[in-house]
This record gives structure tokens, sequence and C-alpha cells, in this order.
């Protein structure tokens, strides 16, 4: 378990706690508690790396009149 909290009190998160796999190091759950002591867990399961993945499946036309940046020009 990997357990994260941080180091100046945050209004919204009071600790992250993520479930490692010490033999792949993969993270098969979280739980998030904030600051009132709810708690949120997420497990992972059924998992496949490195899938192929559609990139229609991600298309994004933004909304008109919407500034858009590309940040792969940025520095440049």
């Amino acid at each position: 378990m990997l357990s994260l909290a941080p180091k100046t009190p945050q209004a919204q998160v009071k600790s992250i706690v993520f479930v490692v796999d010490p033999r792949d190091w993969f993270v098969h759950q979280s739980e998030i508690t904030d600051a009132q002591g709810n708690t949120n867990v997420i497990v992972f399961a059924d998992v496949v790396m490195n899938s192929r993945v559609p990139e229609t499946l991600f298309h994004f036309t933004p909304p008109a009149g919407t500034r858009v940046i590309d940040t792969g020009k940025l520095g440049k």
C-alpha cells in the first residue's frame, strides 16, 4: 500500500491510498478520503494493458468560439 497525505491541511482531500501489487507494481485499488471523512473506493478489475483504442473514441470538437491552445507548439 502507498499512502499519500498533504503536507499542509487541504480543504478537499485528507488522504489517498493506492493498493499496489508487489509482483507487477500495478495499482489494483484506490481509496480517497475527503476532509469530512467520506471514503471513495475504486477497485480496478479486468484491466487490459497496452490495448489499442480507436481514435474516434476520443474525438472532440470544441464549441464555436472556444479558444484552443496547441500545447505541441508552445515554446517554439
